[in-house]
């Protein structure tokens, strides 16, 4: 994985690829290898399996949430740049959050159509939840899942993503798994991700 430059004391993290670019954002404070390289060996299980483009990028704590969004797009825009489209179109873009990331992706993501698919996991659902929901009813990509552990805070309130107007969002609880994800659970996440038949690489 090569470390690219930074972006308005953003880090992000690249892997080259074809026909869709990944973008993994993580939780608050988190670096782009993250905890025992967990985010790092993500983008390189995804990116060995599917051939994509995969961009992870760092989560400032205390940073402004709507420019750190904002920041992390124009990242991805360019990497968007030097990724080769299938049909040489548009590059469709697979956004996974964790913990604040996964917020920031409800929050925010609606507002770039170029995100298709959403992987929300373990948002903090009680903290500024009313801005998450406006953002994932007004989502128009293909598919926004919302994963959350069964250990984790965010799970006695699960039942309000059940509450969200939009039938692209879909809930799953992903039992006995806490709100930090190991690299045990790739496959679980990689699986999420290509959930719709016919979406596997």
């Amino acid at each position: 994985m090569k470390n690219c430059d930074e972006y308005w004391d953003i880090e992000t993290a690249f892997l080259r690829g074809r026909d869709v670019l990944v973008v993994i954002k993580t939780g608050a404070g988190g670096t782009v290898n993250g905890y025992q390289d967990k985010y790092k060996k993500l983008a390189e299980y995804i990116h060995h399996r599917t051939g994509y483009a995969v961009l992870t990028v760092d989560n400032p704590a205390g940073a402004d949430k709507e420019e750190n969004f904002e920041v992390t797009m124009t990242a991805a825009e360019f990497a968007n740049d030097v990724t080769e489209a299938a049909d040489g179109g548009e590059v469709p873009v697979y956004y996974i959050g964790f913990s604040l990331g996964a917020s920031l992706g409800a929050m925010y993501g609606w507002q770039y159509p170029y995100i298709r698919k959403m992987l929300l996991i373990n948002p903090p659902l009680m903290i500024n939840w009313h801005r998450q929901r406006n953002g994932l009813e007004q989502f128009d990509g293909e598919q926004a899942v919302v994963a959350i552990g069964s250990s984790d805070p965010s799970y006695q309130f699960a039942g309000l993503v059940d509450c969200i107007d939009n039938p692209c969002v879909e809930k799953t609880i992903l039992y006995d798994t806490g709100h930090n994800l190991s690299v045990d659970m790739n496959a679980i996440i990689f699986g999420m991700l290509f959930s719709k038949q016919g979406d596997m690489p």
